[in-house]
């Protein structure tokens, strides 16, 4: 017992130290939450998805079913998808916040001509996941079938030719890819013009779970399955597409692996630092999101997990603030709790922070909080 005493008097003696550093350094003008505020006029954050056929367009079409109020306007924006929702999100006045597949993100940081572009960025939520379908020729028995012949891949630098780019990269397959938006691309396959198409959207993507889709123009289209390697795992989700999500593409009891891209939603770090009305999406976003998983919107919802991160990219404060606020764990709110308890503490014995208190001083300033603490819970 006497050791676990120590263990604890040492783990609060940094709180403490911890909290007067900041105190002193920062003062009463660093306290968290002080950049949030706003006029109490509504305003509006444009919200670009990927493409009129993206599965994006319909959970930003859930937002602003779900989000908007007196004092908050969501829009929604058809975007390009890919690097250029980034560019439109750095440029565009209209674009506060834009939906973004990681892959995109892992290939704009290491992009050397668009150095810093990373740093321009903030992310606020990880989404849900996306699958990456390759529809084929009835003939194109595998993707290594696909060697030299011509796969659409969607506009340059959208999202389905950097996954594509990827794809083929990590499995060392040679296509000629054809950079063709989706619509005229499927009209494409199903003419027997290429051989085969890489489209990334959450299944069942319309495009393809229209019936008729699988023999139009007398072609038996048929899904690849994607094979993975320790290259592949490091950027996308194993995923498998179904029956029950392409009945006239998958026979009954029979699955296509595949993989899936990790979606993103992003926000410019320079306008969030201006606080204001990207606080207050955060706060209608987080605090209805329980509505946004319903029955009735997209199944997508329900695979998100809002406390999960994104490695590299920086998280909005005020996304962070709500997270550690209402989805902290156990020992985090204990810590919480002993941070709060310390300020208060601080407050009512009217001790001035000072950094350069000794070892010996810390200790028995420590020891006097808690007591201070222990005289709280008395009756």
């Amino acid at each position: 017992m006497a050791e676990r005493r120590r263990r604890a008097g040492r783990a609060l003696i940094l709180v403490i130290a911890t909290v007067i550093g900041a105190i002193a350094v920062g003062g009463a003008d660093a306290a968290p939450g002080d950049a949030r505020g706003g006029s109490d006029a509504a305003t509006s954050v444009g919200i670009l998805s990927a493409g009129a056929n993206s599965t994006d367009v319909r959970v930003v079409a859930d937002m602003a079913e779900v989000l908007d109020n007196p004092r908050l306007r969501i829009v929604p924006i058809i975007g390009h998808g890919g690097i250029r929702n980034v560019e439109d999100l750095l440029n565009l006045p209209v674009a506060d916040v834009a939906i973004v597949q990681s892959d995109v993100l892992t290939a704009l940081g290491e992009d050397q001509s668009r150095q810093g572009v990373m740093d321009k960025l903030v992310y606020i939520a990880k989404l849900f996941n996306e699958e990456v379908h390759v529809l084929a020729r009835k003939e194109i028995g595998s993707l290594a079938d696909l060697a030299n012949r011509t796969v659409a891949v969607g506009p340059a630098d959208g999202g389905s030719s950097v996954t594509a780019g990827v794809l083929f990269s990590a499995l060392s397959i040679p296509i000629r890819p054809v950079f063709e938006a989706p619509a005229a691309a499927m009209a494409k396959l199903q003419a027997g013009e290429i051989d085969a198409i890489v489209y990334v959207a959450g299944k069942p993507a319309p495009l393809m779970s229209e019936p008729g889709n699988a023999t139009a123009g007398g072609q038996g289209l048929h899904f690849l399955k994607i094979p993975v390697n320790e290259r592949l795992l490091a950027a996308y989700v194993p995923s498998a597409l179904g029956h029950g999500d392409y009945p006239d593409l998958i026979a009954s009891g029979e699955t296509v692996e595949t993989i899936s891209v990790p979606m993103v939603m992003v926000a410019a770090a320079g306008r969030a630092a201006q606080g204001g009305y990207l606080n207050a999406f955060v706060d209608a976003f987080f605090g209805n999101f329980a509505q946004l998983q319903e029955p009735q919107r997209n199944p997508k919802w329900r695979e998100v997990n809002l406390a999960a991160t994104v490695p590299g990219l920086r998280r909005l404060p005020a996304s962070v603030d709500w997270v550690r606020t209402n989805m902290a764990t156990p020992e985090e709110r204990k810590l919480q709790e002993a941070f709060a308890d310390i300020l208060r503490f601080l407050k009512e014995q009217n001790i001035k922070p000072d950094v350069k208190q000794s070892d010996q001083d810390m200790k028995a300033l420590f020891w006097r909080f808690v007591d201070w603490r222990a005289a709280q819970t008395q009756p």
